[in-house]
């Protein structure tokens, strides 16, 4: 009798063990009214597009999930590209567009919906030889009108594939009736290089690209198909081009400057001004009277004794002409030079301006820099103290450097008044320079995140040595001792 009891008892339980793992396994695996996740990943990641040629066969990605979860996979444009559901290889037919997907359906392999229904996808462009506009280039583009001046045409387009595709230039017109004819005006283009030479004509012309010489294995098409060519057109304006305070190239039209000789004036109103030619006059003064942007054309540049805002409260920008393909930081962003002296005996050259942006060129002042903020993007901004200015730079506000050069130098012992920067100065990037032959730098604090500085402070007089009379923030960026003064 006990021992049929225990017998029993031992088949229940077994039985109610059994019921608990393939209640457990149904948990882990989902039931058909409460599905769980795959888990399904790119075993590599394909990208987000992949571009192949006619005829190409290639397993270019394959997708791993819960080992009982089923994996398909299927593409959107079996005209442009099939793949293998099993294996997952893609074969590319023709040119267009075609997205590849592994799919699980949500089945398992013994046929149960159990899984989330899940996709994941990658493009693939099936392309043969051709040329394209590069992905930032629009149809149409705006170059500056200076006869003899140059740009690359290959900065528009981009030939597939990149290596061994040569591409063909041609500059072409509008006929008049919805044609093109070749191009008859006086701008030229390297059919090779694509080195195109403006001329004096103004005016819309087109610049042709095709396919000229292709590797083997692809094909180039008949000619009077246009999938291996492409075509900007240009419109050769009265415009100019400057570097921005992102380093790109900016282009104003001619309705958003005045051209300005500084020559020919002594005072400048609020605007934007294309300073096509330079003043070279050490006695002459300019008054600014507003905000006002200058643009000096490139190869140009100014001397001159002053520069003083009358409104006491006005912003100064000073660019320099872009030569087309120059990047920030590059000569061609710098120029021109501009120099500003005190000549006389006159004691400071740029006063009361509220802010100075430099975003270009060179500027160099002799004489004192009587601002609140003067801010630093590209170039060069040499101040240098002279006559009875003993300080380069006196600002009641700071000195930022976002990038370029910066060199200060000042002159005398007086405690007070001989440094090179007087106010707070703030390195983000570039570089940073200030001394004095007392051996005394800046008269305020230094922010520095990163850049090279020298703060000229060594001296075996450490009653006199003053690299910095205020706070550091990064002292391991100062080259040169930096003493308070004693």
């Amino acid at each position: 009798m006990k021992k049929n009891y225990f017998k029993n008892l031992m088949q229940v339980s077994l039985l109610l063990g059994a019921a608990f793992v393939i209640s457990s396994c149904d948990d882990v695996i989902g039931q058909e009214d409460n599905p769980v996740a795959s888990y399904v990943q790119w075993k590599t990641d394909p990208g987000a597009e992949v571009t192949m040629k006619i005829g190409d066969k290639k397993i270019i990605a394959t997708a791993t999930a819960v080992s009982s979860a089923i994996i398909a996979y299927e593409s959107d444009n079996t005209e442009v590209a099939t793949v293998d559901p099993v294996t997952g290889e893609v074969e590319a037919i023709a040119e267009g567009e075609a997205n590849i997907s592994a799919v699980i359906s949500g089945m398992s392999t013994n046929g149960r919906s159990v899984f989330e229904p899940t996709k994941l996808t990658y493009k693939v462009i099936v392309m043969d030889a051709n040329v394209k506009l590069k992905s930032n280039i629009e149809s149409y583009v705006e170059y500056t009108v200076n006869n003899g001046s140059t740009f690359e045409a290959s900065e528009f387009f981009v030939p597939y594939p990149a290596e061994g595709c040569e591409i063909q230039y041609s500059l072409w017109e509008d006929d008049g009736n919805g044609g093109y004819n070749p191009y008859t005006g006086n701008s030229t283009i390297d059919m090779a290089t694509g080195k195109f030479t403006v001329g004096s004509d103004k005016g819309t012309v087109y610049i042709h690209a095709k396919v000229n010489n292709i590797p083997d294995g692809y094909e180039k098409k008949a000619a009077d198909e246009d999938n291996w060519t492409a075509m900007v057109k240009v419109d050769i304006k009265e415009s100019i081009a400057y570097m921005n305070e992102e380093g790109k190239r900016e282009i104003l039209t001619a309705d958003k400057y005045k051209e300005l000789d500084l020559n020919a004036t002594s005072a400048v109103e609020a605007g934007t001004y294309y300073v096509k030619n330079g003043v070279y006059d050490g006695s002459k003064t300019i008054d600014i009277k507003g905000d006002v942007t200058l643009i000096f054309k490139n190869g140009w540049g100014s001397s001159l004794q002053n520069l003083d805002d009358k409104t006491d409260n006005a912003t100064l920008n000073i660019f320099g002409e872009a030569i087309p393909g120059a990047t920030a930081g590059t000569y061609e962003a710098w120029n021109p030079n501009i120099n500003i002296n005190t000549w006389n005996n006159v004691a400071n050259c740029i006063t009361n301006f509220k802010e100075i942006n430099i975003y270009a060129g060179t500027l160099t002042t002799y004489g004192g820099i009587v601002v609140k903020d003067v801010n630093v993007y590209a170039g060069a901004l040499n101040a240098y103290s002279t006559g009875t200015s003993k300080y380069a730079m006196k600002l009641s506000g700071k000195l930022t450097v976002n990038g370029g050069l910066v060199l200060a130098q000042g002159q005398g012992s007086d405690t007070e008044t001989s440094f090179a920067v007087i106010g707070d100065v703030v390195l983000n990037k570039g570089s940073f320079q200030a001394y004095n032959d007392d051996y005394r730098a800046v008269k305020g604090s230094l922010t520095a995140a990163t850049g090279f500085q020298f703060l000229q402070g060594d001296t075996s007089d450490k009653t006199k040595a003053t690299a910095i009379e205020g706070t550091t923030s990064n002292s391991k960026y100062i080259w040169g001792q930096a003493v308070p003064k004693k």
